[in-house]
């Protein structure tokens, strides 16, 4: 199924904002850093965790370590090693800012705490590979052992590693694992293509949820209705599973990415959005809460990124891995109206303006406290519409996005009177008639909107600084006109005055 790509270049952005809704239109840019933070070349990050205040953490798997980030990109935990081929996959931050890790090049989980001189190290055994790490609500640490097909459980409360707390089917391989807030472990089983539930006191269903051979499941994250959601790395797709309803009847949709996509990693935000990282085309999908039309585009990594772990910072922050690039790379969720003040206008105006944004697709924009006379358009921003009254405007604006918090916004302009004609002739003499004619009077009309009335002397010519509607002509010609016949007035006047002179003498 065909998908539609929202990161572009400023320039296309605008091109195409402007070919789809005209040049006033608003279009959504999300912001992205990419990179946000370069962990470094043949580091290999392959899982990433959250903390507090936007800081991250990543599992290396090719340097066999991990590092820790500020919201900024920064590096402040520094790069600890945790020994000689640990190669850790995954990562997770318990309740007290422990770091734990999964090595699936050896039979470990790892334990760092910050101020510690070195990492604390447990043993698993020796036919376990853990491939994925999750922490529950008490801070019970589990692995997915793809290499044991079983799940292992620490109690670091109680000093209990149990290596081989849970056992599934032969060749279930699993890759990913998550735990609810009710105690329950789900892991995601690449080699049989199932998905197998734990409970809290290990009673294991293997096949809670089966998919079509082959699909290869990776990884797998669970919202707040416990609803899972399971990348299939192999059939490029995204399985929706209700954790309430027992297996066999369960499975409520599939999502189909690109063929080629490949998702590695799979994330929720506390909205209930979903976040798929797709290794094979660098592209982050969106699943909305409660969407079930095929996954969007909201962000594209660089070529050689090999998109692979991805989660939600706490600062609202999609933060995904490039196991390839070495680096970090943000897209921030939260809308933001960007557009600073709007235009005045005058009454009898047509008004034309428009609010700009950025964000994640479909922004949608919203006011309540509108004039009746202005409109905003609830897809592009633009605001249209004719004022009929003078006077100072205030409303508010606010843009919503599915991925983020809404962004609000006062704006105010002012409404100007109409604009009004020239002034009107003045009250003045008439001009001379000629030998032996009396002078004439007349008068223009009084300034008033659309003109003055229009005055007549004894010459015949029409005066007055007002729109002639009987000829077309406009109220500048007419000043023109009028001072023409002013020039001839009082060439007039000098020449009666000279024969006065003359008949006397």
């Amino acid at each position: 199924m065909k998908r539609f790509a929202l990161v572009l270049a400023p320039a296309c952005a605008l091109l195409l904002a402007s070919t789809i809704f005209g040049a006033s239109a608003a279009f959504a840019v999300p912001v992205t850093q990419d990179p946000l933070a370069t962990v470094g070349v043949g580091s290999s990050p392959r899982s990433i965790a959250v903390g507090p205040n936007g800081d991250f953490y990543t599992a290396n798997f090719g340097s066999s370590g991990i590092a820790g980030f500020d919201a900024t990109g920064e590096n402040t935990l520094g790069y600890e090693q945790l020994g000689p081929g640990r190669a850790p996959a995954g990562i997770a931050r318990d309740s007290h800012g422990a770091l734990w890790t999964a090595n699936s090049g050896t039979h470990s989980v790892s334990q760092y705490i910050s101020g510690h001189s070195h990492p604390d190290e447990f043993d698993l055994g020796g036919a376990i590979r853990p491939a994925a790490i999750a922490i529950d609500q008490s801070d019970n640490v589990y692995t997915a052992d793809a290499g044991g097909d079983s799940v292992s459980k620490i109690s670091p409360s109680a000093g209990v590693i149990l290596g081989d707390w849970a056992h599934l089917e032969a060749n279930a391989a699993p890759k990913g694992i998550v735990t609810d807030s009710l105690g329950n472990v789900y892991t995601a089983n690449t080699g049989n293509g199932t998905v197998s539930k734990i409970t809290p006191l290990g009673v294991v269903s293997e096949r809670f949820a089966v998919f079509s051979p082959g699909d290869g499941p990776d990884a797998i994250t669970v919202d707040s209705h416990g609803m899972l959601y399971v990348a299939n790395y192999t059939a490029g797709s995204v399985v929706k599973i209700d954790s309430s309803k027992s297996a066999g009847a369960n499975i409520v949709t599939t999502f189909s990415l690109a063929p080629d996509a490949r998702p590695m990693g799979i994330a929720v935000d506390s909205r209930d959005n979903v976040y798929v990282s797709e290794s094979g085309t660098n592209e982050v999908a969106l699943i909305p809460a409660g969407s079930t039309s095929a996954p969007a585009t909201i962000m594209t990594l660089a070529s050689n990124a090999g998109a692979s772990g991805i989660a939600v910072s706490s600062t609202n922050e999609v933060l995904v891995t490039g196991f390839g690039s070495g680096t970090v790379s943000s897209l921030d969720l939260a809308p933001a109206i960007t557009t600073a003040t709007v235009p005045d206008t005058a009454v009898g105006v047509a008004y034309s303006s428009s609010i700009a944004g950025t964000g994640v697709d479909p922004l949608g924009f919203n006011s309540d406290d509108l004039p009746a006379w202005l409109h905003l358009d609830g897809e592009t921003g633009a605001l249209t519409g004719t004022p009929t009254t003078a006077g100072p405007v205030s409303f508010t604006v606010i843009l919503g996005s599915p991925a983020g918090p809404a962004a609000v916004k006062e704006f105010s302009f002012t409404v100007n009177a109409a604009a009004t004609g020239g002034p009107g002739g003045s009250t003045g003499a008439g001009g001379s008639g000629g030998a032996g004619g009396s002078a004439g009077t007349g008068s223009g009309g009084s300034a008033a909107t659309g003109g003055g009335a229009v005055g007549a002397n004894s010459t015949g010519i029409t005066t007055g600084a007002a729109t002639l509607a009987h000829t077309g002509a406009s109220a500048s010609t007419a000043l023109v006109t009028g001072g023409a016949a002013a020039v001839v007035l009082l060439a007039g006047l000098l020449l009666a005055g000279i024969r006065r002179r003359l008949n006397r003498a």
